[in-house]
């Protein structure tokens, strides 16, 4: 992503250069001209994929979100599972150490 960037920000560049040239003089040579134009054709498929590649990061970014929000939620269910199953053999041990209490006495 860093690398379209840079190709976008230098396409950006060299389109603002050839503006000035092409704006401050009368030149009637076509290949200044054809340049100027394939620049900004890249560059127009450069912001393109720039584009695309935001969007890309953005919808990540909230898949990673939802992934942590489902992830936290599970774990607070299973700490609230492992609570209620301790307390059941709690006392379920209490029954057994009562009822062991109750025959050796």
């Amino acid at each position: 992503m860093l690398r379209i960037i840079g190709h976008a920000a230098y396409c950006s560049h060299l389109i603002s250069h050839f503006e000035v040239f092409f704006s401050g003089s009368s030149v009637d040579n076509a290949l200044p001209l054809f340049i100027f134009v394939v620049l900004q054709s890249q560059y127009i498929v450069l912001e393109k994929k720039y584009s695309k590649a935001k969007k890309l990061l953005r919808e990540f970014q909230q898949r990673e979100q939802d992934l942590l929000h489902r992830e936290e939620f599970y774990l607070q269910l299973l700490q609230e599972k492992d609570t209620e199953y301790n307390a059941l053999v709690k006392t379920l041990k209490d029954r057994v150490s009562y009822c062991y209490s109750e025959v050796w006495q």
